[in-house]
C-alpha cells in the first residue's frame, strides 16, 4: 500500500520473484494496484544450467510483475542483440559491403500512388506507384553508400541497412539474453543475491527518464542505486542490513562520476514503532504505558543478553557473571552522562545486597553510542574505579524469526588509535592501532587476519564537522580490484581556525567506531 502511495501517476513498481510465492505477490498487487493496471509479466532466465532436482523440471527463471498506477505511465521501447547466434545474425544481414560490413535491403517502393515521385535513378525506371523517397534524398543516400543496386535494371533500387547501426530486435518479455553474473565477474562484490547491472538498466532505462527519482527498498549488493547513478537518475536505496548498505555505499564510490550522498540511519523510528507493537501496555495513561514497556523491552533484550533483570537501580538493570548490565533506550545513543551515572551506581552497588556484582564492571548495551563515547568514557568509568565494556544491540533483535534461532549477537565497539601530525594548516592523520574482540570474528575470517589493518575494511574523514551529519570529505575502502587501504591522508585548511576532525571506521563485520580530534591552524 505505501509503494503504491509513494508511485508519481506516471510510475511503474517491478516486483522481482522466484517460482515459490510469484503467484501469492499477483494476488495481492492485482488488490493494490488493481487488474487493469497489470502491465505484463517478465520471465527472466537467470540461470545458465538447472536445479539438481531429477523428479521435476528444473528451474532456470524468476518472474518481474510490472504494475503501474495511471495511462499515462513512462515507457521506452528497448532493443537487444545479445542472445542472437552468429547464425542468426548472418540469416538476417545475409550481404556484405567492403566497406561497411553485412548488411541487409528494404524497399524503396511508395505504398500509394505518388505523381511526384515518379523518376527514374540511374536508369533504373520507378516503381509502379513512385519511390518512397525524393530524388534528392536518393542522391544523398547514394553518396553515403545506402543504396543497394542490382545488377540488371530490371530489378528494383533498395535501401541498405547495415548490421553495425542495426539497433536490435524489440525486448520482449521473455529475457534471456541477459546472463547472470559469473564468479569472476568485475561487478561481483560478494553478496548472494546479487543482480547483473544489465537487468536493472534494462528496467530503469525503461521506465524512467534522466533525473527521475529510481526507489529500491531492498537494495542488497547496490546494483540499483549503482546503475541509477551511472544512467544520472536520483535514487533512494534502503535495506535493513548493515552489510548490504556499507556494500552499497563502496559500490557507489567506485562510480567515477558519482554525486554526493548521505547515508542515514532511520533505525530509531523502526525501533519505536517496534517497541510499541511488540510490547502491549495498559497503563491508565500515556506516561504510565510508556514506563510499562520500556519495563519489558528492557527485560527482552536482558534475556537475549543472557543476564538476570533487576530493580531498585535507575541506571542498572541487569546483572550478568557478576557484572552489572544497563540497556541504553530504543530512541536516544548512550551518551557521557549516562556512563557517569552507570559507573556511579555500579561503585555503589558492589556488595550491597542480593543482586550486588562481584566486582565494579558494567556492560553497557546500546543501539547507538555518541562519537567516541567508547574510549572518552572508558576514562571517565576508570577514574570511578569502575570497568566498563560498550556492546551494540544488534538490529537482528527486530528480527522474530533470528531471536528465535538464536542468531542474536552483542558485538563490542572497536577502539581506534590515530597519530595527528599539523605543520601549519596542513593535518595529517594515520590510523595506528583498530581494535575489535577477536571472539567477535568468525573463525576462517579471523585465521587470515595477520595485522590490525586487516579489521578496517573502510574509513573516512570529515575534517571540519559541525555536530550534525557525517560529510565524507576523503575516504579509503576495500575492493576487488584495491584489496588494500591507505593508512594515512592529509589535508589543508584554506582559512586559520580551530576545527573539529571525526574519523569513521567501518569493520570488517559492519559495525562503525567514530573518534573526534580538535586542531589549532594557524
Amino acid at each position: 500500500m505505501l509503494l503504491r502511495e509513494l508511485l508519481t501517476e506516471n510510475g511503474t513498481i517491478y516486483v522481482h520473484l522466484d517460482w515459490h510465492v510469484i503467484h501469492y505477490a499477483k494476488a495481492v498487487l492485482d488488490e493494490v494496484f488493481g487488474q487493469d493496471r497489470f502491465e505484463v509479466e517478465v520471465v527472466w532466465k537467470r540461470t545458465l544450467g538447472g536445479t539438481s532436482i531429477a523428479n521435476r523440471f528444473r528451474t532456470q527463471t524468476d518472474s518481474i510483475l510490472i504494475y503501474t498506477v495511471g495511462e499515462g505511465f513512462t515507457f521506452h521501447e528497448l532493443f537487444t542483440k545479445e542472445g542472437l547466434s552468429d547464425r542468426e545474425i548472418e540469416e538476417m544481414f545475409p550481404l556484405v559491403d567492403s566497406k561497411r560490413g553485412r548488411y541487409c535491403t528494404d524497399n524503396l517502393a511508395n505504398p500509394d500512388f505518388r505523381p511526384n515521385l515518379m523518376y527514374e535513378y540511374k536508369g533504373y525506371p520507378p516503381p509502379p506507384k513512385g519511390w518512397a523517397i525524393t530524388k534528392e534524398k536518393m542522391e544523398q543516400w547514394d553518396s553515403e553508400g545506402r543504396l543497394h543496386f542490382p545488377t540488371s535494371k530490371e530489378g528494383r533500387i533498395r535501401r541498405k541497412r547495415f548490421l553495425n547501426e542495426w539497433e536490435g530486435v524489440r525486448v520482449q518479455n521473455l529475457w534471456n539474453d541477459i546472463p547472470p553474473l559469473q564468479s569472476q565477474s568485475a561487478e561481483r562484490v560478494g553478496y548472494d543475491t546479487q543482480k547483473p547491472e544489465a537487468l536493472l538498466r534494462r528496467i530503469v532505462s525503461a521506465s524512467s527518464d534522466k533525473g527521475d527519482l529510481v526507489l529500491d527498498c531492498f537494495v542488497g549488493s547496490g546494483t540499483t542505486a549503482a546503475v541509477a547513478e551511472k544512467l544520472d537518475r536520483r535514487w533512494i536505496a534502503c535495506d535493513l542490513s548493515r552489510f548490504a548498505i556499507h556494500t552499497t555505499r563502496k559500490r557507489l564510490l567506485e562510480v567515477a562520476t558519482v554525486k554526493p550522498f548521505v547515508v542515514e540511519n532511520l533505525g530509531k523510528y523502526e525501533r519505536q514503532i517496534w517497541q510499541v507493537a511488540e510490547f502491549p501496555a495498559n497503563g491508565r495513561n500515556r506516561l504510565e504505558e510508556r514506563r510499562e514497556r520500556e519495563v519489558a523491552y528492557r527485560n527482552f533484550i536482558l534475556d537475549l543478553y543472557h543476564a538476570k533483570s533487576i530493580s531498585g537501580h535507575t541506571w542498572l538493570h541487569g546483572l550478568k557473571s557478576g557484572r552489572m548490565v544497563h540497556v541504553g533506550a530504543v530512541d536516544a545513543p548512550v551518551t557521557l552522562a549516562d556512563v557517569k551515572g552507570i559507573a556511579r551506581e555500579t561503585w555503589k552497588a558492589v556488595g550491597t545486597g542480593k543482586d550486588a556484582p562481584s566486582q565494579a564492571h558494567a556492560d553497557i548495551l546500546g543501539w547507538e553510542f555518541a562519537f567516541e563515547v567508547n574510549e572518552l568514557a572508558k576514562q571517565i568509568a576508570a577514574e570511578s574505579r569502575v570497568e566498563v565494556t560498550f556492546k551494540k544491540i544488534p538490529r537482528e533483535v527486530l528480527e522474530k524469526k533470528a531471536v528465535e534461532q538464536g542468531d542474536v549477537r552483542f558485538f563490542e565497539l572497536g577502539a581506534l588509535s590515530v597519530e595527528v601530525e599539523q605543520k601549519g594548516r596542513e593535518v595529517a592523520l594515520k590510523l595506528t592501532d583498530f581494535v575489535i574482540p577477536t571472539d567477535d570474528i568468525p573463525e576462517e575470517a579471523r585465521t587470515a587476519i595477520k595485522h590490525w589493518s586487516q579489521l578496517v575494511d573502510y574509513w573516512a574523514v570529515d575534517w571540519d564537522f559541525k555536530l550534525d551529519t557525517f560529510h565524507n570529505q576523503w575516504q579509503t575502502y576495500r575492493s576487488r580490484k584495491n584489496p588494500e587501504i591507505d593508512r594515512e591522508t592529509r589535508y589543508v585548511y584554506a582559512e586559520p581556525g580551530r576545527y573539529t576532525i571525526v574519523v569513521k571506521v567501518i569493520d570488517l563485520l559492519g559495525n562503525d567506531t567514530t573518534k573526534t580530534l580538535k586542531v589549532g591552524v594557524t
